[in-house]
């Protein structure tokens, strides 16, 4: 049984190593395309990211951002200052 465990394992290893020595390796074109292509989209990218900070979107989007967490925070905060006086009025209630 272990005879037969050891050659299906042995054949498995030998058919992906014969998968792996098939492939073609890409060629110097093929890599110097595919860099020049990250360049462009990186490119690409940077100059629009730049558009919006020129034309205040993203300024724009964030003050939107920070209002709507504002106003979702709000009651939470006015919760957690009332806790926060009730524990302290119990501290010098304790104290006295």
């Amino acid at each position: 049984m272990k005879v037969l465990a050891l050659t299906v394992l042995l054949l498995a290893i030998g058919s992906l190593e014969a998968g792996i020595i098939k492939r073609e390796a890409p060629n110097a074109d093929q890599i110097s395309q595919m860099f020049k292509s990250w360049i462009d989209t990186l490119q690409t990218g940077a100059q629009e990211l730049a558009n919006k900070f020129q034309n205040g979107e993203i300024q724009a989007q964030a003050g939107k951002w920070l209002e709507q967490t504002n106003s979702q925070t709000a009651p939470i905060k006015a919760e957690f200052e009332k806790i926060f006086e009730k524990i302290l009025e119990a501290g010098r209630n304790f104290a006295q």
